[in-house]
């Protein structure tokens, strides 16, 4: 988070204890009429509201990702955001908090809410379009920019720049995939007419931007224009990429459920774990544990935890994928594989934050690079975390070889696509189906 992101969160704080004040003052009036003010402010329940139901609404404000870049967020859409998750929080309080309130006697549960509605709403809005036009102009008068990188073969004199954003770095588009982007680089815009290198270099800067805004064109000149200094411009209509397929309270959601469901399966299968650690180490020499390096989110290496599957130094020949009847697995390990047990430690993976239940399979950076050379649109799974299983697995399964990881790969894009926790669940539906007919390898 940033000093503007923490500035909204810190003013949407005051306006929930506002709101909550001010309710609890309604409230108050409705059932005691003849109530003073020194009163109200002395129950002990006021207090406590004001301690714990602004925490509340900025977990819930946090969750549809409101205090994340809020510089780039526009008006209508954090207006628009306002108002569902404000139906969602006074919906909550109605059932919690004021359920039981002996003000409900006297009044109806819709009065309640429109009022809880209304109060919260108003505030909310109130301090969020005064704090994002304060943003915007200090964007406009250039009291806060944004430092870019610019990837390009142009020729010009004078490199353009990004609007409210100042070109720390200008890269030549052979050493983009090599260069090592700076954590204080927020864009990223890739110009060239060479639309062949336009189109390889997309789905790279896409797939490893780590969430920075990408910007892409073809036509320089005509993405160009100048201020009166003669200075080069991007043009606004210049074509923004997304850089991850879901929005924040999916993305959220989607973690939640990564570690309820991990910690769940490895609480419930512990018994599982300890019998296949003894049969691992019992089956043949080596360690029971085999980790292995994977690239994941955005292109980055981490190391995956699997059971080990295969004999000791199966692999001293070079990288190899399996096949079918593997002379490299164990008998213990291809029980295993067959019905997916040696991946049972990848829920610590996912725990990590490495992986997630469900998303493309990691693979090993000399499997990417020739999948990459392949198919450059194949760094476009990196934009989310790998998962345990997919839906590539789920379709196609396990590749042997090169074609076969290319071939699975169309349904992992495409579930990068699409991708929605309902897709997610319907995944894990598959895969318990997959499991129970031991269709694995």
């Amino acid at each position: 988070m940033k000093k503007g992101d923490y500035t909204l969160l810190f003013f949407d704080w005051l306006a929930a204890l506002a709101a909550w004040l001010l309710f609890f003052f309604y409230r108050k009036k409705v059932e005691q009429p003849q109530i003073s003010n020194e009163e109200i402010l002395q129950d002990d329940r006021l207090l406590i509201g004001l301690l714990i139901i602004p925490m509340a609404w900025l977990l819930l404000w946090s969750f549809f990702g409101l205090y994340r870049r809020v510089y780039r967020k526009s008006r209508l859409q954090v207006m628009n955001l306002t108002v569902g998750g404000t139906l969602l929080g006074a919906l909550g309080l109605l059932f919690t908090v004021i359920r039981d309130d002996t003000a409900l006697s006297l009044i109806t549960y819709l009065r309640s809410f429109v009022v809880v509605f209304f109060i919260h709403a108003g505030l909310f809005s109130i301090v969020r379009l005064l704090l994002l036009s304060f943003f915007k102009w200090q964007l406009i008068s250039g009291h806060v920019n944004f430092k870019g990188l610019i990837a390009t073969d142009t020729t010009q004199a004078k490199i353009p720049q990004m609007r409210f954003t100042t070109v720390e770095q200008v890269v030549a588009l052979s050493d983009v995939r090599k260069h090592r982007f700076s954590q204080d680089v927020k864009s990223i815009a890739l110009i060239s007419d060479n639309k062949k290198a336009v189109n390889q270099l997309t789905p790279y800067l896409v797939g490893t931007s780590m969430g920075r805004d990408v910007f892409v064109g073809e036509d320089t000149l005509a993405l160009l224009d100048y201020d009166y200094k003669g200075t080069p411009f991007l043009r606004d209509n210049y074509v923004a990429l997304q850089t991850h397929p879901l929005w924040a309270w999916q993305r959220n959601g989607k973690r939640c459920i990564d570690v309820l469901v991990s910690l769940l399966m490895i609480v419930v299968l512990s018994p599982v774990f300890l019998w296949l650690y003894i049969k691992v180490k019992s089956s043949s020499e080596g360690p029971i544990l085999f980790k292995q390096e994977r690239l994941g989110q955005y292109g980055l290496p981490f190391l995956i935890y699997k059971y080990r599957s295969m004999y000791e130094d199966a692999e001293k020949d070079g990288p190899a994928l399996a096949i079918d009847e593997d002379d490299r697995c164990t008998p213990f390990g291809k029980w295993m594989r067959t019905w997916r047990l040696d991946e049972l430690p990848q829920f610590f993976n996912v725990l990590k934050g490495d992986m997630s239940l469900v998303g493309p399979r990691p693979e090993r950076a000399y499997f990417a690079e020739k999948l990459l050379e392949q198919n450059s649109k194949y760094a476009l799974l990196w934009q989310v975390k790998p998962g345990i299983t997919s839906w590539g697995m789920i379709k196609f399964g396990y590749a042997s070889d090169l074609s076969e990881m290319l071939k699975r790969f169309r349904y992992d894009l495409l579930y990068v696509e699409r991708m929605s926790l309902l897709l997610d669940f319907r995944i894990i539906y598959y895969t318990i189906i997959v499991l129970w007919q031991g269709r694995g390898r």
